[in-house]
């Protein structure tokens, strides 16, 4: 009897070990970034090397993430994702303070980004051209050649043009387009006002010319991109050129997964469930998905200047 007694607590014991290690293990996912889904072809560099992109892959800090002309990324870490456009490379700038806060290092191509809410502003994605600030929004971030894009589906987005010392704030449906000759906002809507602010260097040099070519028609931010949650399905994203074997859908020529397709492939897609939060990115996720409802009314005003 004494003998079942000890193999029950040690059972127990051994028991609560488990699922000690296995919520370390969950913890541990949800504060770095993984790999959830990959279309086409992509790498990550590390000295120089670059290795195959495959789902589950967590993407270490200064790590950067290239994919390839037909290829895109869905990251996840937690409740916020970035996707990863064809021609996009990325990185994420090591936090040596351990702060909570991130900033994505990017240097060509397009990233849609879903944050999630805070009180702080703790994301913030770089690029040759701009900065854009969050605290929690869905907007999408564009490098082509001799620009930075940047358009909001929801909340509100600082955008700071460090080259030409000018800051703004875009609200859903407007987009901010930076360059070396100064900051324009369009769209629908009243504007914020552009501000003053001080000039500093770039802290992320831009890709090559060939490159950006590349990535270039890609990478644009237009109206559709930035239409407001309203609660209807979202619109599926139009395919890239030469991507068209990825989704089935293409009659042109090529093989399947790189090129025109035969309407029958499905291309190099590998994937995990994804949360219902992340099918916010319509080329990735399948079936009909309803988009989340409208968001509540955002910080500011248009019309009122910028924080500076």
């Amino acid at each position: 009897m004494p003998r079942k007694k000890e193999e029950a607590a040690l059972f127990r014991f051994l028991l609560v070990v488990a699922c000690a290690c296995f919520g370390v293990v969950e913890a541990r996912a949800a504060e770095t970034w993984h790999v959830a889904k990959v279309i086409g072809s992509a790498v990550v560099l590390t000295g120089g090397a670059g290795t195959p992109v495959t789902v589950g892959l967590e993407l270490a800090d200064g790590q950067t993430l290239a994919t390839g002309p037909a290829g895109r990324v869905l990251l996840v870490k937690g409740a916020a994702s970035m996707l990863l456009g064809p021609g996009t490379s990325m990185a994420v700038q090591p936090n040596p303070n351990d702060d909570g806060k991130t900033v994505a290092l990017q240097r060509s191509g397009s990233l849609e980004l879903e944050v999630e809410k805070r009180n702080v502003r703790y994301f913030s994605v770089e690029t040759p051209y701009l900065a854009a600030v969050v605290k929690g929004t869905h907007f999408k971030v564009a490098v082509g050649r001799g620009r930075t894009s940047v358009g909001v589906t929801r909340g509100l987005v600082e955008v700071d043009a460090f080259r030409t010392g000018q800051r703004t704030m875009v609200p859903p449906g407007q987009v901010a387009t930076a360059t070396v000759k100064g900051l324009a906002v369009s769209g629908t809507g009243a504007k914020y006002e552009i501000v003053s602010m001080p000039i500093r260097a770039p802290t992320v040099s831009a890709a090559s010319a060939t490159s950006a070519a590349a990535a270039d028609d890609a990478s644009d931010v237009n109206a559709d991109d930035t239409a407001a949650d309203d609660g209807k399905p979202a619109k599926p994203d139009k395919p890239d050129k030469g991507d068209k074997g990825g989704s089935g859908g293409g009659n042109g020529k090529g093989n399947n997964g790189n090129g025109g397709g035969n309407g029958g492939g499905k291309g190099n897609i590998s994937s995990l469930p994804l949360p219902r939060a992340h099918c916010l990115f319509q080329s990735l996720c399948l079936g009909e998905v309803q988009r989340g409802s409208s968001s509540k009314a955002i910080e500011g005003s248009p019309g009122t200047k910028a924080a500076v």
